[in-house]
């Protein structure tokens, strides 16, 4: 009996059931509904081992396992079978991983998207090496809008009218950017052309920020002018740039931008992507044409009570010198000083020439007579102590 019960012992020891941690994923952010184009929400991913993973974006009917969608990998969209070309995230050890990605119905087939009506929305999750990974996560209703164009069948003997259709979806629905610098400073303000062109959205309120990041970040920054207002690029939709498109869905102007360097996306001096970003009114979002800007960074002094100040001219480097020990008088140009504020708290960026900062430290008046108070004060008591206990004749006057 005893034999049995070691081996029972041992069993459970070596061979025993190992702890399974689950990964969860949650979503949030979800657009109610979509259509065609892309649609942006939020991630939370914890209890995944370290390293890298890959996310996929995965719409389908209720009750039916024929998945279709595409996903924004930082580069392209895919939607394919190598779960390492899907969109990478980096899961750091025993932390949640936070951020948003993009997806969109991509060209399904009638069998899996059989027409608008309500889907479902649940993200794929692919580990290191490629495979697929277990996760606990609810898949989200939502609903697509769009209808998928019927085919002609006499497409071949009458080419004619087929490429009509197309050719003016294509040529009249474009979202780019122009007029860009290569290089700016950190703290340049900067404008950028933008042309929008949507025959299907006539008289359309939309919603334009700008956008830096690094190559191969996800973190994006930015600050855009609304009216007397520097929006970051971590603000509601809603508080960015307004626009309505005209009877023929057409909209050209300047956006006034400039980069973020409080922002954690700010990495320093170095190239850096840039792009527009349109917001729809259900917040739906969909990204311009990109460019690279090289930005040169400019030195950063912060005081304690600074920390809306965003950029002051200097040399080629980002750093906090709160806690210098350097005392001494320097001269700042205010018009690098810009207050961020949401249209709702009523700040406005700061424009003056030029003002002078004095670190210098100043002798006090009240100090000096506290000094000499003291100073008093102990000689009294040391004379009257001497007097009364060593019989001491000390002249002190009559």
């Amino acid at each position: 009996m005893r034999i049995k019960l070691i081996i029972l012992i041992l069993f459970y020891l070596f061979l025993g059931i190992k702890p399974v941690f689950a990964v969860i994923i949650t979503m949030s952010n979800i657009p109610p509904t979509i259509t065609d184009e892309q649609f942006t929400f939020d991630v939370s991913v914890s209890g995944a081992s370290a390293g890298t993973n890959y996310l996929r974006v995965d719409l389908y009917k209720e009750g039916s396992t024929n998945y279709f969608g595409e996903t924004y990998n930082n580069d392209i969209w895919y939607g394919g079978s190598d779960g390492k070309q899907y969109f990478p995230i980096t899961i750091l050890s025993g932390q949640t991983w936070n951020g948003s990605i993009q997806g969109r119905i991509g060209n399904p087939t009638v069998g899996e998207y059989p027409g608008p009506r309500n889907y479902k929305l649940r993200l794929r999750r692919y580990t290191n090496s490629g495979g697929l990974g277990t996760t606990d996560q609810t898949p989200q209703d939502i609903q697509i809008v769009f209808t998928l164009p019927t085919p002609s069948p006499t497409q071949t003997p009458t080419p004619t009218p087929t490429p009509t259709p197309s050719s003016t979806s294509t040529s009249t629905s474009s979202f780019t950017i122009s007029n860009i610098p290569s290089t700016i400073d950190s703290t340049e303000v900067f404008n950028v052309s933008v042309n929008l062109s949507l025959s299907g959205k006539p008289n359309t309120v939309f919603y334009l920020k700008g956008a830096f990041k690094k190559q191969d970040g996800t973190n994006y920054f930015g600050l855009t002018k609304v009216g007397d207002f520097w929006i970051r690029n971590n603000k509601s939709y809603l508080d960015h740039y307004k626009i309505t498109t005209d009877s023929n869905g057409s909209w050209s102007g300047n956006l006034e931008m400039q980069p973020d360097i409080l922002d954690s996306g700010y990495e320093g001096a170095g190239e850096y992507i840039f792009k527009v970003g349109r917001y729809t009114e259900d917040r739906s979002l969909s990204w311009s044409n990109e460019t690279t800007i090289k930005i040169n960074a400019q030195e950063v002094i912060l005081e304690d009570d600074d920390s809306d100040i965003l950029g002051i001219t200097g040399t080629q480097s980002k750093q906090d010198t709160t806690k210098s020990s350097k005392k001494e008088i320097e001269e700042y140009s205010l018009e690098k000083y810009i207050k961020v504020a949401s249209p709702a708290s009523q700040t406005k960026a700061t424009t003056s020439s030029q003002v002078n900062v004095k670190n210098q430290k100043q002798t006090n008046l009240f100090i000096w007579l506290g000094l000499i108070f003291i100073f008093a004060g102990a000689g009294s008591i040391g004379y009257i102590y001497l007097k009364k206990n060593a019989n001491l004749r000390i002249p002190f006057g009559k």
